[in-house]
């Protein structure tokens, strides 16, 4: 059976969409069969990656008749994916009409492709929205990366919060695989400090991610860092970063 990871914070700009390629990606590198899903109605990772939609996306897959595997779109890193677009805040609006289990709609609807992939990662929206719930309930897992400022922090607790939530009142039991530094400067003091305080706290993954403008240039070019840095030490952070999502997973 397939790992469900979701990633997930309660705040914009800390690094979910870069997590979500370059962790597939350095998955794929290591033999991983692997299936990026863009649940954000903003559709980052899909922009991310240029992806072409042909317009199938989670906004009509998840509430469709039609096989999950007609949404898969294969991608030159290897990995695999199902794009998303701004339709999926509609599609939101249709869940909540439905009166049973509507918090399990996504997890019914990839059942199909736990056998076909080893691991499959939810890009999901800063939010804690019906999707998000739909998400958590479907993973097995959550990784949550974290910038090392006070306002990322509070999504952190407020993610903790919905977890357990989700864990208590839905049937869904995804556990934290772990909070991921990210952007991380360490000449900032700040940083140092907001950091060694969420080591004490919580369960914390050993690879650290620098801020470092190769992932803006790797995004830029539609690229994970694997393919457009393959030997830099940032590739290597995800290659390293992938060596734990496997031993924890």
């Amino acid at each position: 059976m397939g790992v469900v990871i979701s990633i997930l914070n309660n705040k914009g700009g800390v690094s979910k969409t870069t997590t979500a390629v370059n962790l597939g990606a350095a998955l794929v590198t290591k033999g991983k069969t692997v299936l990026l899903i863009d649940f954000d109605p903003q559709h980052s990772l899909t922009s991310y990656l240029n992806v072409q939609t042909g317009g199938l996306s989670c906004a009509e897959m998840l509430l469709s008749s039609k096989a999950v595997q007609d949404y898969i779109i294969k991608t030159a890193e290897g990995f695999d994916i199902i794009p998303s677009s701004a339709k999926l805040s509609v599609t939101e609006l249709d869940l909540t009409k439905i009166m049973m289990a509507r918090e399990s709609v996504l997890k019914k609807r990839i059942a199909p492709l736990m056998s076909k992939y080893d691991y499959i990662i939810i890009d999901n929206s800063p939010s804690l929205s019906l999707l998000v719930i739909n998400a958590l309930v479907a993973s097995s897992h959550v990784l949550i990366p974290l910038e090392p400022d006070l306002l990322a922090l509070k999504g952190l607790e407020s993610v903790l919060e919905t977890i357990y939530e989700v864990q208590s009142n839905t049937g869904g039991s995804p556990v934290v695989l772990g909070v991921l530094a990210s952007k991380v400067d360490a000449r900032i003091k700040h940083h140092q400090e907001i950091w060694t305080h969420v080591k004490n706290k919580y369960d914390t993954f050993n690879i650290v991610i620098k801020l470092s403008a190769q992932y803006k240039d790797a995004a830029l070019a539609s690229q994970s860092i694997m393919a457009y840095r393959p030997n830099s030490e940032h590739a290597r952070a995800f290659d390293n970063l992938a060596e734990e999502v496997i031993n924890r997973a």
